[in-house]
């Protein structure tokens, strides 16, 4: 929970207080009290319950501890192995081999093939397959387009000899 919604239900808060019968200077207070929030309203209550801590901590003694600092950063996404040549060829061939079983999805091949991003005219060269020299972009796009159209093909014609269901 955030300051910003404890703020919204003490702001709800306050005509219940009136209708209750509570005076005009405790309505007002909690309307002050919301207000005197708008600062905090980024915070966590855990992180505001700290300040409150240490703020009466100042407030009895003069004196002012600064919080430990913990900086806790996001993981980093572990870097993609960079694959040889021959490594890239034989996940190219794999997927181009798998691309009629039914349990390979679009998007995995999309996923296998973003591991290819490097190396791509030899790939390309080594599986025999003619590509725009325009850049690493179109050469991928091509060779993803390769396998995805025999996956497709053979889904398209899967049924269509005397097979039934």
């Amino acid at each position: 929970m955030t300051v910003a919604e404890l703020q919204r239900f003490l702001g709800n808060f306050v005509p219940f207080a009136k209708a209750a019968g509570a005076s005009d200077k405790a309505s007002a207070e909690l309307d002050r009290t919301v207000t005197c929030l708008e600062p905090f309203k980024e915070k966590s209550l855990a992180e505001f319950n700290d300040f409150l801590r240490r703020a009466d901590e100042y407030d009895r003694t003069g004196k002012l501890t600064v919080p430990e600092r913990t900086t806790t950063r996001a993981p980093r996404a572990p870097k993609v192995p960079k694959l040889t040549v021959e490594e890239a060829v034989n996940l190219y061939r794999d997927l181009h081999a798998r691309a009629t079983d039914p349990a390979l999805s679009f998007a995995d091949i999309d996923q296998k093939m973003r591991l290819l991003d490097k190396q791509l005219k030899q790939l390309a060269a080594q599986v025999e397959v003619t590509v725009p020299v325009k850049g690493k972009a179109q050469i991928l796009e091509e060779l993803t387009r390769r396998i995805k159209e025999l996956k497709a093909s053979h889904e398209r014609t899967q049924f269509r000899f005397g097979a039934t269901a």
